[in-house]
């Protein structure tokens, strides 16, 4: 211990008689690993990390398929959830999820909530219990019994002041009193706002097989593989079609929770990341062993001396080891550090959809993987240069021809392979970061099929007391729509079910009336929102054919349909639409009087789905309407003029979810353009670490071959030769990483296909762009050293040190 404790001391004084030297050594190292822990603190929280279910391996999914109508996972409806439950074996319980929304009332409050009906045993299959109360009861989960409710933990605190006695008090839910019975404090871990659960009480005669609006999930019995379940519930799937004509093409799969939780194209986008990071932190190891290599060299002389005096080979390799691990510590503080930093930026930047975005941050694993991290530079980079540092002969090290001859030593060539690969690593990532950032260019000039530019959202859901039919609510409507369409600045107004990219889809098949369009028994599935007359106009969709909806489009002279210009030329080809009647799922025929253009619906890239559009003041039902509001005044100021004018019209009405159409398609942009974003800049920080390389092997070249270039010059050479010999020797070096990474690129971008648009992994102006960027960095890298070999003196070259 008391040599190890000099050998430190000894290293720190030497380290503190080069600053230069540490202070570039440590500035990398701390670049690297802080990208490297930053990444692994995102990939810790997202996929490392447990789920809070108990027994999360055996927990599944349950979604239904169809695969006539291109469905891979899809909801389950009720009639479905009753067969399953009591025909599967596979599973210790099924439990389903129905979301609903409702208004807290009373006391003058006007609080939105978001809720889900669940079955009884739901809190049994995730393996939570409540902070406080009890579950639901088998009995309470029976249609007529009296509604009781479970409220979220952060509903209790934020609330409802945290009340111990929180159990047996009533709150009204769209003027329904609820018994809470319990609080769960487990959803917010999922990614689920829900504020309330009720038992689901459904009266199985009384729902359609065909209304898909459940989530079903199951805890799998001890020893049976999800395979072998899916297998049965397969089984059973084909029993309810033969049972049930309409219910062809349906079937069922079974997906794991965790990747319910963490897809995995997320998994792979993150693996993809770190992988990067990794390649850089393998850039700043070659770095840092160039920088030790080139130090051992400037020390030879002082080695050979020692070894000559007895020194023992094995303390001279702990004492330059003990630098290295110096170096490396003070690089794991300073990478902490930026980690720290780094983190709180990327928290902000992460997609919203992403599983604990919000808990990001640096832990003890983060901590100790930064340790580990320390150790692997440690050995990677400082192994060599010790070992190599002190071997060979104390007499040839004291050779002047040794110390002045310009050959290429093993030592200079190993330089040289470690800057060849900083290059090709550069590479790949550089052709990794070009291709996705011409995606995201191309992401960037999708057209969607409106106008979101001015337009704010927010989300509205008429107490069903207060407005229990259709006149009162369509009053209600309508109201709303004339106060705000005055508003100063405001040109239309919309309401719709959902708008495009706001969360949720509601699809149902549809076929047309005229027998020639489809084959016998086929249909189409079709995405449907429900809409008031100025939809349209507010979003900016074409109307191409026909009208849209008015005010008295009330069904008395026959319900009445538009559809997506996409879905008319499915069901007609080139026909007129106009006139023509279509059936969506089980209702009756309506007449299409209007034909829009087509727009995405779901998402930028994965929507092509046709779409039909219901009038609201038809289906005045449907519980939660999304109004839109396009203005030619900032959303800042629009907003308190909106939250006045809904609490003129009916001042118990909350309002929620204020969103601009702008920030829902930039939600959709969110994801790639972190990912291309992250990617340059590892790409970035990898071009600079390898541009430093090949300059400190330059200008060790140059120190190396001064003797040389000296003689050179003595003989005639010009200024213009010998900048000519030091840049060739750099630029070969990036040349050949150039070339082997390009290589290796191509090779490996198809694990970026999943994340690329309308791009191919061999994109060419990637490639191009790519060896333009290396081969300009290596250029300027090269510069100053052969400046510097251009100005030397022969007399002082030649001159014997």
């Amino acid at each position: 211990m008391s040599t190890l404790w000099n050998d430190i001391k000894y290293a720190f004084r030497q380290l503190h008689k080069n600053p230069g030297f540490t202070a570039v050594a440590v500035l990398t190292l701390a670049l690297g690993l802080g990208a490297c822990t930053t990444m692994f603190s995102v990939i810790e929280t997202a996929m490392l990390n447990p789920l809070p279910v108990a027994d999360q391996q055996r927990l599944v999914a349950v979604w239904g398929t169809n695969a006539d109508l291109a469905i891979t996972r899809f909801s389950q409806s009720v009639p479905n959830y009753f067969d399953y439950r009591d025909q599967a074996k596979s599973f210790t319980g099924l439990a389903v999820l129905r979301g609903f929304s409702g208004n807290l009332t009373g006391e003058g409050l006007a609080i939105r909530l978001e809720g889900n009906e669940a079955t009884a045993n739901f809190t049994t299959v995730l393996g939570w219990r409540p902070i406080v109360g009890r579950g639901f009861t088998a009995e309470e989960d029976r249609p007529g019994a009296a509604r009781v409710a479970m409220i979220s933990g952060r509903f209790w605190r934020e609330h409802l002041g945290a009340d111990p006695a929180i159990m047996g008090r009533r709150i009204e839910v769209n003027g329904e009193p609820h018994e809470i019975v319990g609080v769960l404090d487990h959803a917010r871990s999922l990614g689920d706002a829900t504020d309330i659960w009720r038992p689901l009480a459904a009266n199985v005669q009384r729902e359609s097989r065909g209304d898909h609006r459940l989530f079903m999930f199951g805890r799998l019995a001890p020893g049976v593989s999800i395979q072998r379940a899916e297998s049965e519930m397969q089984t059973i799937a084909a029993c309810i079609r033969m049972a049930n004509p309409d219910y062809k093409g349906w079937s069922v799969r079974l997906e794991s929770f965790y990747d319910v939780l963490v897809p995995p194209g997320l998994r792979a986008a993150l693996l993809i990341l770190f992988a990067a990071v990794g390649c850089v932190l393998l850039i700043t190891c070659a770095n840092l062993m160039n920088l030790l290599l080139a130090r051992a060299l400037s020390r030879e002389h002082e080695i050979a001396v020692r070894l000559a005096l007895g020194a023992r080979r094995w303390h001279l390799a702990g004492q330059l080891l003990a630098e290295t691990a110096l170096l490396a510590v003070a690089g794991a503080v300073g990478g902490v550090l930026v980690a720290f930093w780094s983190v709180d930026l990327l928290r902000s930047a992460l997609p919203s959809s992403m599983l604990r975005a919000d808990q990001v941050g640096i832990d003890g694993r983060s901590l100790l993987f930064a340790v580990i991290a320390c150790v692997f530079v440690t050995l990677l980079s400082g192994l060599v240069p010790a070992l190599r540092g002190s071997l060979g002969q104390p007499s040839a090290r004291l050779s002047i021809a040794n110390r002045t001859a310009g050959g290429m030593p093993p030592m200079n060539r190993l330089r040289s392979a470690l800057v060849v690969m900083q290059f090709a690593l550069s590479a790949a990532l550089l052709v990794g970061a070009g291709l996705l950032l011409r995606s995201f260019q191309r992401l960037q000039r999708i057209d969607p099929g409106f106008r979101a530019t001015g337009v704010m959202t927010f989300q509205i859901s008429p107490n069903p007391e207060r407005y229990h039919d259709g006149p009162a609510r369509t009053a209600f409507y309508q109201e709303l729509v004339d106060r705000l369409g005055a508003l100063p600045g405001v040109t239309h107004v919309g309401l719709s079910s959902g708008v495009p990219f706001g969360g949720g889809t509601t699809s149902m098949n549809v076929v047309s009336d005229d027998p020639s369009s489809l084959k016998p028994g086929e249909s189409i599935q079709a995405s449907w929102r429900i809409v008031s007359p100025d939809y349209f106009q507010t979003l900016g969709i074409p109307l191409l054919q026909g009208r849209a909806f008015t005010r008295s489009d009330t069904g008395e002279k026959g319900p009445v349909v538009i559809v997506s210009q996409g879905l008319a030329c499915r069901l007609w080809g080139e026909e007129g639409s106009l006139g023509k009647r279509l059936r969506p799922g089980p209702n009756n025929l309506f007449t299409v009087i209007g034909v829009v253009g087509d727009m995405s619906m779901v998402g930028l890239t994965s929507d092509d789905r046709p779409a039909m559009f219901f009038p609201l003041t038809l289906w005045w039902q449907w519980e939660t309407m999304t109004v839109a509001v396009r203005a030619d005044v900032a959303s800042t100021t629009l907003l308190p003029a909106i939250r006045t004018v809904v609490q003129q019209v009916d001042p118990l009405q909350p309002v929620f979810n204020f969103r601009t159409m702008e920030s829902l398609v930039a939600a959709q942009l969110q994801s790639p353009r972190l990912s291309s974003l992250l990617l340059t800049i590892f790409a970035g920080l990898a071009v600079v670490l390898a541009s430093v390389g090949v300059y400190g092997v330059t200008a060790a070249s140059v120190a190396r071959r001064t003797n040389e270039i000296g003689v050179r010059m003595a003989l005639g050479a010009q200024i213009a030769d010998v900048v000519r010999l030091i840049l060739g020797h750099g630029l070969r070096l990036a040349a050949m990483g150039v070339l082997i990474g390009l290589g290796g690129a191509y090779a490996a971008a198809r694990c970026l296909t999943s994340m690329l648009y309308n791009t191919t992994t061999a994109d060419p102006v990637a490639y191009v762009g790519t060896s333009l960027i290396l081969s300009v960095a290596a250029l300027l890298a090269c510069y100053l050293p052969a400046r510097r070999a251009a100005r030397i003196d022969p007399m002082e070259a030649l001159r014997c040190e």
